[in-house]
């Protein structure tokens, strides 16, 4: 994709040099809103402002980026598939290259084997002000306490890199052109992402020295 010179690099690699493996699963988030904003209000309570962080991950597929997007697979009578950022809290004070860096671990790496993910850029910074399921890309005027702060992360995908995804997830790809505008399917932090990704110069070259 061309860019601007004064445009942030990252290398992406083809979705194809990836070795996508199964590990054991991840717990079960709470879907439904009471228990979602009960956990919310208690660590309010203990610890001020939820910290939380997620990984935008980019793959080269047909000539194309795509966004790699963890899917979690339905539990019968229970709950729905749906897509997501991988993402966690940060711990007290962790600092958020650190939090990404675990995250990533605890979502794709095999314990107990830590590896470092390159993290790109900032990519956006989603605030909530109050107890629900209302996120706004900048903090509102009147908002003097919000209760939570997520702040999105380029990470660059090593080429050949093993990635052991938990087997109630599995690892889908979507093109960007794909996500753009579509909040109802996607949520607004994934359908903005094409808009997002636009100040980066995405380079779908051959994988570099660097490559596991």
């Amino acid at each position: 994709m061309a860019a601007s010179n004064l445009a942030k690099s990252v290398q992406i690699y083809e979705l194809g040099e990836y070795d996508i493996m199964q590990k054991d699963p991840a717990p079960e988030e709470a879907r439904d809103d009471q228990s979602k904003y009960h956990a919310l209000r208690e660590g309010y309570a203990k610890s001020g402002m939820r910290r939380s962080v997620n990984a935008v991950m980019l793959a080269n597929h047909k000539g194309f980026p795509h966004v790699l997007l963890l899917k979690k697979k339905p539990i019968p009578n229970q709950t729905k598939a749906y897509c997501k950022l991988p993402d966690g809290q940060l711990e007290p004070g962790e600092s958020e290259e650190a939090g990404i860096n675990r995250i990533m671990n605890r979502w794709f790496s095999r314990v107990p084997e830590p590896r470092e993910w390159p993290v790109v850029d900032i990519v956006s910074q989603w605030w909530r002000p109050k107890f629900d399921n209302l996120q706004f890309p900048y903090c509102p005027i009147h908002c003097t306490k919000p209760v939570e702060l997520t702040t999105s992360f380029l990470v660059k995908v090593p080429a050949k890199r093993e990635l052991f995804v938990p087997s109630n997830y599995e690892i889908i790809a979507v093109p960007l052109w794909m996500i753009f505008d579509d909040a109802n399917e996607y949520g607004p932090q994934i359908s903005a992402l094409p808009l997002l990704l636009g100040r980066f110069n995405i380079a779908m070259d051959a994988p570099d020295a660097a490559a596991e």
